[in-house]
């Protein structure tokens, strides 16, 4: 593999097994069935499809993709769409922060009677937590584990972490684990969204989505959990998801011509570059690659050697629908500084997402600094605003950011922008004096079609058992989310009447009245 597609495969945003097979997505042009049969005839593998967005996901073995794009049957061949889980970097400390000790002593409960499903990595190190008595001795891994053949125990433990803090505020909850493979498609998380909203009666997720579709609760994630917490037959009551640790690594603005050309001397082709700048909603570091005295056309990350970084960024076109073309391109500082097209996906109408993601090693053994530009192709887009997304793993800060144009303000991601009554749940670090004031990096609203996020607060900076070698104090959204399933756990317990089945039930309005 070239670099480029080296350090895709790294980030895993490209996913190749021992066979040499990619996982991809195909959209249909024809009908579900008829890429089955494509597929099958390239000697690739399907694993799942969804019939109602028009996609099928498969192994496809590296030497058919061309081929099989170019089917009657395919509309586009494009990689999946995979989720971030949101940690940052014992009995948890929200316990008693948020009362939920008090609830237990004057109610005498413990969510005993309620089922309570978790949606994260995996669970290593789960026989550890129960043989210390953090994990109850039952632990159904199996009802929702959506990949068969798969071994939950072998993908993270950051499940197993989540579901400590669950049974350390609900000690009596029965505990449910959905399996999806360690961050893996959006098909597959939508999967164990379905089975554990129908088999249990409340659901907890700390994965983030980029790019599915627009950041207004509209993506396949986002509207599909909606849709599962509002299903009348599901037993499903309360639904809470992380909020994100975005707001040090999103940029969002509008188009601004920075007068600057970027030209490929090869080909001819050339991108007018948007010029970045401070306003009242982005915080400029002083760090961006200025064109010129006071005209920044690079948005700037210091990255240490080795290091990998993701940026993601869509810009308001239809999903589906996007004639306006923008590319990111890449300027490493090493040296006399080189510039590439690092993500040049076309946009030309009908069936086209306005997206594009790229990942990148800074392979130099030194800390080398990158600039991210964005190009309107050939100068025909039209102005739209752009939504970036920056993860790094070995990224200096700019004044408290991963990069140096940040915006705090609407850093909320697919599934966290989730609408009908989903709970995106914000932190608050266990050492904040007061307990009030939300954590830097937990992700701000509003959405972008304008609705408050996150919904509820409560606690990170927590202690956990560490086990399957996950840390032992656990920071960020993730670990904010399971004390907000606990404690919906403990209510359930205090108000039956609230759960499925009960005398006069009214799905929507014991959801409601639970929140």
């Amino acid at each position: 593999l070239d670099p480029d597609l080296q350090a895709m495969a790294k980030a895993r945003l490209m996913r190749i097994d021992g066979q040499g097979r990619v996982q991809a997505y195909l959209l249909v042009a024809t009908t579900v069935d008829e890429v089955v049969a494509d597929v099958k005839r390239a000697q690739g593998q399907v694993e799942r499809f969804d019939e109602s967005a028009g996609i099928v996901q498969a192994l496809v073995p590296i030497g058919q993709l061309e081929a099989l794009a170019h089917r009657p049957s395919v509309r586009y061949v494009r990689l999946p769409d995979y989720g971030f889980s949101q940690a940052g970097s014992a009995t948890t400390g929200g316990d008693s922060i948020l009362g939920a000790d008090l609830v237990r002593s004057t109610f005498g409960v413990d969510g005993t009677g309620v089922k309570v499903g978790v949606i994260s990595d995996g669970v290593g190190g789960m026989a550890d937590s129960q043989a210390s008595g953090d994990l109850p001795p039952v632990v159904n891994t199996t009802t929702c584990n959506v990949v068969p053949g798969s071994d939950p125990a072998a993908s993270g433990a950051e499940g197993t972490a989540i579901l400590e803090i669950v049974h350390d505020l609900a000690p009596g909850a029965e505990l449910w684990f959905g399996h999806f493979w360690a961050e893996d498609t959006s098909l597959a998380f939508n999967d164990a969204v379905d089975c554990l909203a129908a088999n249990t009666d409340v659901v907890v997720d700390d994965i983030a989505w980029f790019n599915v579709g627009p950041y207004d609760g509209t993506s396949s994630v986002s509207a599909n959990t909606s849709a599962e917490l509002n299903q009348a037959a599901n037993p499903i009551r309360a639904y809470a998801t992380s909020v994100a640790n975005m707001a040090r690594r999103h940029y969002q603005e509008p188009f601004l011509d920075s007068g600057f050309i970027y030209e490929d001397e090869e080909t001819g082709a050339f991108w007018v570059l948007h010029r970045f700048q401070g306003t009242a909603d982005t915080h400029d570091a002083g760090e961006g690659l200025a064109c010129e005295a006071g005209v920044y056309c690079g948005d700037t990350l210091r990255v240490l050697p080795g290091g990998i970084f993701i940026v993601l960024v869509q810009w308001n076109d239809e999903f589906g629908n996007s004639s306006n073309d923008y590319d990111l391109l890449l300027r490493d500082d090493f040296g006399a500084g080189t510039i590439d097209v690092v993500s040049g996906n076309p946009q030309m109408g009908p069936g086209y997402d306005p997206v594009e993601v790229f990942a990148f090693e800074n392979t130099h053994l030194v800390t080398t600094d990158f600039d991210i530009l964005i190009g309107n192709y050939l100068g025909d887009a039209a102005p739209r605003t752009f939504d970036m997304f920056v993860i790094c793993d070995k990224c200096f800060f700019f004044d408290g950011a991963t990069h140096n144009f940040n915006t705090p303000g609407s850093s909320v991601p697919n599934q966290s922008d989730a609408g009908g009554g989903v709970m995106s749940v914000g932190a608050i670090n266990a050492s904040e004096p007061g307990n009030d004031d939300i954590a830097t990096y937990s992700s701000l609203g509003p959405t972008n079609d304008g609705r408050t996020k996150p919904d509820i607060t409560a606690i990170d900076g927590v202690d956990v058992t560490g086990a399957g070698g996950f840390t032992s104090r656990f920071f960020g959204t993730s670990a904010a989310s399971p004390h907000i399933g606990g404690i919906a756990a403990l209510l359930l317990e205090c108000n039956p009447d609230l759960k499925a089945g009960e005398p006069g039930d009214s799905p929507s309005g014991d959801r409601t009245a639970l929140r």
